[in-house]
């Protein structure tokens, strides 16, 4: 034993000394991509990204990995030992692929990471960001115009679909070769998720919510045909107010917007953070907030050393939209700032994707609690109370849109791997269909499906929000039922922190969804928006 045991602590020690100094590197280099749209530092991160690659495909070491796993002395190595073995010998089982496709996926990935980042789209002959034309679709009322701003947001699906599934036979073909059905597969099963099990949990989800959603969306259908002026038979995905419907238009309250116009969204955060016992002050230091040309469009945070340097991009402009989001982003790093520095280098990390992204949502929901309407926003409480109960309403709407969003995606994704060359653009439409209800554009055969910037950059991953959303639900109910509310209260914070921050990724995920839920993920918790 002790010399099996020394023998995986040396490999541990020798990946670390190895992925350590590259992944810091890698993180700040994708920083200065994202955040200056600097091409050449593109061009630096996917030659690292290609290093790591040519690491994670040694044949020898993985057939190490796997026998030192197999081995029936596993289940006597010290715990985090063995989680560091389990956690290397995924990445390597990801990683696999002959080393000569290493080079021409990693160029092929960067073009499109470079051209989401710097494209624009183009309407009546001005280049326009995603926050103008989210703007135009929020708040404009002729559907013609609507139609053309959803239109341009989709003309980056057709700059890059064909390279995207050239990428996905190029993925494809490296997953095959170790004998998975697809890309798609593989990585689910190395990120510790059973695809069958996904699968009969999407079902679930689906049948959890089909009637629920079918009458939440007739009811804003008819308040959209009224704002429109237009028959509900004749509304069309320009009209909800999304370029991918997942979110949902204001229906039980009032617009928010205005409410933010005139506000510095990051005091407004630093603020929220404070009632919980949480310091952003540092990470909004190392942050990069607001939009400018060639800057990423988008919004994440990364952990850049597994440290203390933890940034957030966003591009904030004063609106509802961007005051969830950078609350979001920041569940992320407040996440990552909570885990125990004691714990080895390669389990300080969260405990899956799905727990931060769930966390991230679950934080977001504070802005509708009357503790917040009136504690940091500032509103009078006869005005916050009768708010908030529209609020909530609201985000049970929005819970709904956004599940049967991700059932779209996640189906779509699954079906892309499954066999790229099919009818795509009809598949995202009958998809679409059967699971947002809504009526496609008259012959519209464009990619729409390509402009989704995750498909592109972010493969196998959007399961994570379906999941995640799930353990937000779950995690929110365990922490009203002890608290009553979420803003404001410090003992949420110190709940987070000792049920989900400290331990990281020293345990299997499920162990962490019931450690800080008191039970197994479960579509059952859907009947709190389904009523």
């Amino acid at each position: 034993m002790a010399s099996y045991r020394s023998q995986v602590q040396a490999f541990v020690d020798g990946y670390v000394a190895q992925v350590e100094p590259l992944w810091l590197v890698q993180n700040e280099t994708w920083w200065q991509a994202s955040a200056l749209g600097d091409l050449e530092a593109s061009q630096r991160l996917a030659e690292l990204e290609a290093r790591e690659r040519l690491l994670h495909a040694d044949a020898a070491a993985f057939a190490r990995l796997r026998a030192w796993r197999d081995d029936p002395q596993a289940a006597r190595l010290p715990r985090l030992l063995r989680r560091q073995l389990e956690l290397i010998y995924l990445a390597y089982a990801a990683g696999q692929q002959d080393p000569a496709t290493i080079e021409p996926m990693t160029r092929l990935e960067q073009e499109l990471r470079d051209e989401f980042n710097t494209y624009r789209a183009e309407l009546e002959g001005q280049r326009l960001d995603d926050n103008a034309l989210e703007t135009i679709l929020r708040e404009e009322r002729d559907s013609s115009c609507l139609r053309a701003a959803w239109e341009a947001s989709k003309q980056v699906g057709v700059a890059v679909s064909d390279r995207l599934v050239a990428l996905v036979r190029l993925r494809n073909q490296a997953a095959a070769a170790q004998g998975y059905a697809s890309e798609w597969e593989r990585r689910l099963l190395t990120a510790e998720i059973d695809p069958r099990e996904l699968v009969a949990l999407m079902e679930q989800v689906a049948a959890a919510t089909d009637e629920a959603f079918a009458r939440q969306k007739a009811a804003l259908d008819h308040a959209l045909a009224a704002r429109y002026g237009v028959a509900a038979d004749d509304l069309r995905p320009w009209h909800y107010q999304d370029r991918f419907f997942q979110t949902a238009p204001p229906l039980y309250a009032p617009p928010m917007d205005a409410r933010f116009a005139e506000r510095d969204l990051v005091a407004l955060a630093t603020r929220t953070y404070d009632g919980l016992g949480l310091d952003t002050r540092a990470i909004l230091a190392r942050s990069d907030l607001f939009p400018r040309p060639g800057k990423s469009q988008h919004a994440f945070a990364v952990f850049v050393d597994r440290g203390s340097d933890i940034r957030v991009l966003c591009n904030l402009v004063p609106s509802a939209r961007w005051m969830r989001t950078l609350i979001h982003e920041l569940g992320h790093a407040v996440y990552d700032q909570g885990i125990d520095q004691r714990l080895p280098y390669l389990l300080r990390a969260a405990a899956h994707a799905l727990a931060t992204e769930g966390l991230a949502m679950l934080l977001e929901e504070v802005v509708g609690e009357p503790t917040w309407l009136e504690g940091v926003l500032g509103l009078p409480a006869d005005e916050a109370r009768p708010l908030s109960d529209g609020l909530v309403r609201q985000r049970h709407l929005d819970d709904l849109v956004m599940l049967r969003w991700c059932l779209t995606i996640v189906q779509f994704e699954r079906a892309l791997y499954a066999d790229p060359e099919q009818d795509l653009n009809g598949l995202w439409w009958r998809l679409v269909v059967r699971y947002q209800g809504l009526t496609p554009p008259p012959g519209r055969d464009a990619p729409d499906w390509a402009s989704k910037i995750h498909l592109t950059i972010s493969p196998a991953y959007y399961q994570n929000y379906l999941l995640g959303r799930l353990f937000a639900l779950q995690f929110g109910d365990s922490l009203r039922a002890r608290f009553g509310r979420l803003s404001e209260h410090r003992g949420v914070g110190r709940a987070l922190q000792a049920r989900l921050f400290r331990q990281g990724a020293a345990a299997p995920w499920q162990q962490s969804v019931v450690r800080a839920t008191g039970r197994s993920l479960s579509s059952s918790i859907l009947a709190l928006v389904a009523a």
